[in-house]
């Protein structure tokens, strides 16, 4: 669970980017709709590609005659990305997949053409992977009771990620990284952000 526009789902384009360059195999990205994952490959994924040398050489452009490349799939070595929509169930029965990223969850129609949960429908195209398998969950929580984030963070451990002292943590970070002169973690205790469970 999370609250609008905090970067969710630029987190999840940012792991389809590191699965086509660290990680190859194969993706299934869903979203509420077709019509939403096709404007996401042309205003998101497409732009991610292009503007990424390392991206761009394992993804071939969509004009290339064999590309592999089009508005719902891009196909890299070792691997495949299918957008699809919650409203298909078709898309959603297409391939199996290594990885789901599946996105605006509460905004998912009740039921792929009549068929199933879409989440349940995506959730089976994992199956084959077992214990090898991520699925990234994100959503905006709609109404309390229904909603299916909501429900899934309930089911889950409840870890969240506390940052105990933003202004004080962002400085150390600096003086950190202005002694090291290095992008890496830093090592003082006071720049690291915590995990904890609730409850």
């Amino acid at each position: 669970m999370k609250a609008a526009q905090v970067g969710a789902t630029e987190a999840g384009n940012n792991w389809i980017g590191f699965v086509i360059h660290h990680a190859p195999g194969p993706m299934l990205a869903v979203l509420p709709t077709v019509e939403m994952a096709k404007r996401a490959s042309r205003g998101r994924l497409d732009p991610l590609i292009s503007d990424s040398p390392a991206l761009r050489e394992r993804v071939s452009p969509a004009r290339s005659r064999d590309a592999g490349n089009s508005m719902l799939s891009k196909e890299f070595p070792g691997g495949i990305l299918v957008l699809t929509g919650a409203n298909s169930a078709t898309g959603l029965r297409s391939t199996p997949a290594r990885y789901l990223f599946l996105d605006e969850i509460d905004a998912y129609p009740p039921s792929a053409d009549e068929e199933c949960d879409p989440v349940t429908l995506a959730e089976a195209r994992s199956t084959t992977f077992a214990h090898r398998r991520k699925v990234f969950l994100v959503s905006t929580p709609t109404i309390r009771g229904l909603s299916r984030i909501e429900q899934e963070f309930e089911a889950s451990d409840q870890r969240r990620y506390f940052v105990p002292d933003a202004a004080r943590w962002r400085r150390n970070c600096a003086r950190s990284l202005a002694t090291t002169r290095s992008w890496s973690m830093p090592s003082s205790p006071a720049c690291r952000p915590s995990m904890s469970r609730t409850g």
